[in-house]
């Protein structure tokens, strides 16, 4: 059987988790919001891409600029806004996790009263994982912006680079930071020969990478 202060701890903190959980369902729409709008950077970035190529589109290309700084603004008040319920997440992540370990002696009394607490873990650490993603995008010194590389300026954060093969997953970690400028993320091959992972006909891809292409660097784990 479970000591009394022991019971006491982990009702508190299924209340608490219960709590959390319905403040996370009101945000649901929040993020579904984000996303569109992240989704929306990422093909303006493109447009804007592939118009400055044609160089006889100046007003269309700072439209989508304007565009792009607007929804930037939205999102980062809509991620303000949320910032103290991820900091309360880690919190109650940290609390959950020590009720765990405490009372695994008594794991049957634990399933009776605390049904899914694994499944609570899983959702605290899925709002905490991507934030902890977006810290490997370098950034500028005196502000929150992904900082611009060539490959010339990149030095010895070549070998923080990582592999070509995992453009997909770079890109999606990219994709989700809106204080960027471009689709382009610098990553390498296997002998060490850097490419650029882009955002090009829907889908992020390698292609070989000039001395002159800018791109922003996500570093391996």
């Amino acid at each position: 059987m479970l000591k009394p202060s022991i019971f006491l701890f982990l009702c508190a903190t299924l209340s608490c988790s219960q709590a959390w959980a319905q403040s996370k369902d009101k945000f649901d729409p929040t993020s579904v919001k984000l996303d569109q709008m992240e989704n929306g950077i990422t093909n303006i970035l493109d447009r804007i891409f592939k118009l400055e190529k044609k160089l006889d589109q100046p007003p269309v290309v700072e439209a989508l600029k304007q565009e792009i700084l607007d929804l930037k603004i939205k999102i980062a008040s809509m991620q303000k806004d949320n910032l103290n319920t991820t900091t309360e997440s880690a919190t109650k992540l940290n609390n959950l996790a020590s009720a765990l370990a405490e009372v695994t002696n008594d794991q049957q009394d634990i399933k009776a009263q605390i049904p899914n607490l694994k499944a609570r873990l899983s959702n605290v650490e899925g709002t905490l994982i991507p934030i902890a993603a977006a810290r490997r995008i370098v950034k500028n010194d005196t502000n929150d912006s992904a900082k611009i590389f060539r490959i010339s300026t990149l030095g010895p954060l070549i070998d923080d680079l990582p592999m070509a093969s995992n453009c997909g997953e770079i890109g999606s970690i990219l994709s989700t930071y809106s204080d960027r400028s471009y689709n382009t993320a610098f990553v390498k091959s296997e002998s060490d020969k850097v490419s650029l992972c882009t955002y090009e006909t829907g889908r992020w891809q390698v292609f070989d990478s000039d001395e002159f292409a800018p791109g922003h660097v996500v570093t391996t784990e």
